[in-house]
């Protein structure tokens, strides 16, 4: 087996396996593979008719579920990558696997794998319609946000991410990074992850929006269809010293952006508390859980 680097050049390849299945987690688009092919270290190959890809996250070595639109090929692929590890004394993991792969191994190979849930990385989804409309008593305060927005910047617009913008957008992403801390070494990958997402802006197939403010991006979202009714939200970073930024980015984008979804997915909280309660504080409708797999 030879993995290799992800590189734009993969694309084409990587979206021809991809849209063969349905995947409920935002890993299964090449834009996530891409961006964060440095904070995860990801490589891929092709084996038995399906895209393979390693992961390196914290030291593991791991696989995903074989991407294919083809059962016989997803399994013939296991099969390759679980000799691949013995044949190496190694342990065989599979990591990011949503419901969706637990439930086909189990009918296919019922008990073969042990089956552990892994909490830090349950993804966030919520109904685009409460995102967009933020209606009742639990999204107050966030219309309060965008109503004092509102009043203190009239002359915000709220416009489509475009290559004149992006230079904008990056001084943005330069000053969110000097309001944290950077050696934190998750909020530095994420960094450089949304930093490559900007620099390949036109390459990648996310859509951006932005906030603006006189003559700077003051917050700006990326997202793009991950299934027929959910959209991922790869990015989304605003100014904290604009009142009511990050829930106008957050509501405006779900408004003007995905009408044609049910769902929009704002990923995991990475085990981090801060990150927890801002995403609870948008009232998911559901949490979409991740699993790791295991041989007996």
């Amino acid at each position: 087996m030879d993995f290799k680097p992800i590189t734009l050049e993969q694309k084409e390849l990587f979206n021809s396996y991809l849209k063969g299945r349905r995947y409920e987690t935002p890993v299964f688009t090449f834009t996530s593979l891409f961006i964060w092919k440095d904070w995860d270290p990801l490589s891929w190959d092709e084996i038995e008719g399906a895209l393979c890809v390693k992961s390196g996250y914290h030291g593991w070595d791991a696989v995903l579920p074989p991407i294919s639109g083809d059962d016989k090929s997803v399994l013939a692929a296991t099969e390759a990558l679980i000799d691949w590890y013995k044949q190496r004394n190694l342990p065989f993991l599979m990591a990011e696997a949503c419901d969706l792969m637990v439930e086909f191994f189990e009918r296919t190979w019922p008990g073969r794998f042990i089956v552990r849930e892994y909490p830090e990385g349950a993804n966030y989804i919520y109904r685009q319609e409460d995102l967009a409309n933020l209606p009742g008593k639990n999204y107050a305060k966030k219309r309060n946000h965008i109503s004092q927005l509102e009043r203190l910047y009239p002359q915000y617009k709220f416009l489509p991410l475009t290559a004149d913008l992006v230079p904008n957008a990056i001084g943005q992403l330069k000053s969110w990074s000097r309001d944290h801390d950077m050696t934190n070494p998750d909020l530095a990958a994420e960094q450089r992850g949304v930093m490559l997402a900007l620099e390949n802006f036109g390459k990648l197939d996310y859509t951006g929006a932005c906030l603006v403010i006189g003559d700077r991006v003051e917050a700006f979202a990326l997202g793009e269809p991950l299934n027929s009714d959910t959209v991922i939200i790869h990015a989304e970073k605003a100014n904290r010293d604009i009142p009511g930024a990050y829930a106008a980015i957050n509501s405006f984008f779900a408004r003007d952006y995905w009408q044609d979804y049910d769902y929009i997915n704002r990923a995991e909280d990475m085990g981090m508390p801060g990150l927890r309660k801002a995403k609870l504080s948008w009232h998911p409708d559901h949490m979409e859980k991740k699993f790791h797999l295991r041989l007996k």
